[in-house]
């Protein structure tokens, strides 16, 4: 999967991604869709965890549970994994948040889906943010962008959304370079920048990975650690990446190009 620029190709390939399947059968090779990868690792749970795998995972992981007090600014649920139940509930809550939508959902209109708000194949998980936006499936927003329409209620999945117009203009993107790499751009004058890109974006990597394996965040520390502190770094990779975007490439071959992100971690 390529790292470019927002695009019609870029959408087609995230709807792809998303597309709803029946994954009836292990994969030889990869998953036909985000929805099937989803759908192997509740089967995993269901066919290789048994009660004393959770168990001794409260042992000794127990502490590495993400909280709900550090969880905020966005919609769903966000709670602890102590048994087999709670773990096919957490994949449930990734379906219903957009993710990996079952193929049963290709035969129904809009407004069947909203009405269904607690089955995991609905393109409406009943979840609001807080200016009342609806979480709609990750593959019916794609296919809404793809053709710069809303679906009518009435419509089926399948269908051309025909409802209000979205406001695209595909020309209004940074023209940033198709896989930006570092080493391209070593000896040059944007290096730096490129680099400390590159470090931040480990930092982001490393600190979420602490969080999963025990800091915790605390109010009174002087120094915010955990999730905290790893959300803390996604904004600044934010405003170093919109930076990068602007930037134009010195390089020949990306004339008319900007830098772009590169995202590499740094090991």
């Amino acid at each position: 999967m390529p790292l470019r620029r927002f695009s019609r190709p870029a959408v087609e390939t995230f709807i792809d991604i998303e597309r709803p399947n029946t994954c009836d059968k292990q994969p030889e090779q990869g998953y036909r869709s985000i929805g099937c990868f989803y759908a192997a690792i509740s089967q995993g749970i269901k066919t290789l965890c048994d009660d004393s795998v959770f168990e001794q995972a409260r042992k000794t992981r127990g502490h590495c549970q993400i909280s709900g007090e550090e969880y905020y600014g966005g919609a769903g649920k966000l709670f602890a994994v102590t048994d087999k139940a709670s773990a096919l509930k957490a994949i449930e809550e990734i379906v219903h948040q957009g993710e990996g939508v079952s193929e049963n959902i290709l035969n129904e209109t809009v407004c069947e889906h909203a009405d269904k708000t607690l089955e995991p194949e609905s393109i409406d998980d009943g979840d609001t943010l807080a200016d009342g936006w609806k979480m709609y499936s990750h593959y019916v927003r794609f296919r809404e962008i793809q053709f710069g329409r809303r679906y009518l209620p009435t419509q089926k999945i399948t269908d051309t959304p025909a409802g209000d117009i979205i406001p695209i203009d595909w020309s209004e993107v940074y023209p940033t370079v198709t896989n930006p790499q570092a080493a391209d751009y070593k000896g040059t004058d944007i290096e730096p920048a490129v680099d400390n890109f590159n470090g931040t974006y480990t930092q982001l990597i490393d600190n979420i990975y602490a969080a999963f394996n025990g800091e915790k965040s605390d109010v009174a520390q002087s120094e915010p650690a955990g999730m905290r502190k790893a959300v803390t770094v996604m904004w600044e990779l934010k405003y170093q990446a919109i930076a990068l975007m602007k930037t134009p490439s010195p390089l020949a071959m990306h004339q008319g190009e900007t830098v772009g992100a590169p995202f590499e971690y740094l090991r």
